[in-house]
């Protein structure tokens, strides 16, 4: 309402509330905790962006973040070639989740 009647603009993670049952399938109460779960550095800015291409491949939110968070295998930050294909293995999908991944310039084996 605020932004309606002033210049004000929310803060992004308020316009990803608002579209999240066509981005994500989940309410703005279900985004809302997701929000308050994994914070800004999974759902908003370019991290939302990967979240909902990895529900568009057809994982949950909750599946993308335990699959991400497990992939980096010794902890350094960085999702190497091997952690992503150890990680996306057997997966249906990993075509279209290895860039959401893969933290490095690795070429996706899988295309």
């Amino acid at each position: 309402a605020k932004a309606a009647v002033s210049g004000y603009t929310p803060e992004a993670w308020a316009g990803n509330a608002k579209s999240a049952q066509r981005d994500i399938g989940v309410s703005p109460a279900e985004y809302l905790a997701l929000y308050e779960k994994y914070g800004s550095e999974i759902m908003s800015g370019n991290a939302y962006e990967k979240v909902k291409r990895a529900v568009s491949a057809g994982l949950s939110v909750d599946e993308y973040v335990s699959m991400k968070r497990g992939a980096d295998r010794n902890g350094n930050g960085t999702v190497t070639k091997d952690e992503a294909m150890a990680a996306l293995g057997g997966r249906q999908n990993r075509v279209d989740l290895w860039d959401l991944i893969c933290s490095t310039s690795a070429k996706n084996p899988y295309t």
